[in-house]
């Protein structure tokens, strides 16, 4: 990794770093950190080539399971559904003894590709130079020459598990459907 990131920063001698928000990643954790390290950041949209040119990208990803859970429960956490939720499950959303595992048996691949702004990890990995997971972020950052204590920053987890956790039978259909996104996260995660 550390021959990556060199390798990175040869080639963009003199650029700065740039962070892209990988949603339900930590990224609330991560851009905390960068606005006081006073780094750029992009929020939820995807790098594009050119912003690639004039910067070193960078995001942070999870593993897809898990971020998928996280997102499940934040989304359900909200008042209202939002537009892109399917309307087959807007019972499901209204009745909050519905669980995170019956929702899962009910949605379909289709459904959860259109929650916004959701995507797959091959999305938000396109146009990155760096992809880290969230135990790298410190060395990531060291590396580039930025310095910060860890304590100064609280982790906050903004997804209530108010409908549960999923179970192993929920955790093996989320992953046929993101096999991709577990073949990218384990490339990085080996590394």
């Amino acid at each position: 990794m550390l021959y990556h990131w060199k390798k990175i920063k040869e080639e963009k001698k003199g650029l700065k770093l740039v962070f892209i928000h990988t949603p339900k990643c930590g990224g609330s954790y991560v851009n905390s950190i960068l606005r006081y390290l006073r780094i750029k950041r992009n929020g939820h949209l995807q790098a594009t080539k050119e912003l690639q040119e004039k910067y070193i990208t960078f995001t942070v990803i999870r593993e897809p399971v898990e971020r998928f859970e996280s997102f499940l429960n934040y989304r359900l956490g909200e008042i209202t559904p939002r537009s892109d939720w399917p309307e087959y499950l807007n019972h499901a959303f209204m009745n909050k003894s519905i669980t995170l595992n019956e929702i899962i048996k009910l949605i379909q691949k289709k459904d959860i590709e259109q929650l916004h702004p959701y995507k797959t990890l091959e999305y938000w990995t396109e146009n990155i130079d760096i992809i880290i997971t969230m135990k790298d972020l410190r060395p990531l950052l060291t590396y580039f020459g930025y310095r910060y204590n860890n304590r100064r920053f609280k982790r906050c987890n903004i997804s209530k598990r108010n409908r549960g956790s999923l179970n192993e039978e929920s955790k093996e259909k989320v992953k046929e459907i993101f096999i991709d996104d577990l073949k990218l996260y384990n490339q990085f995660i080996l590394k």
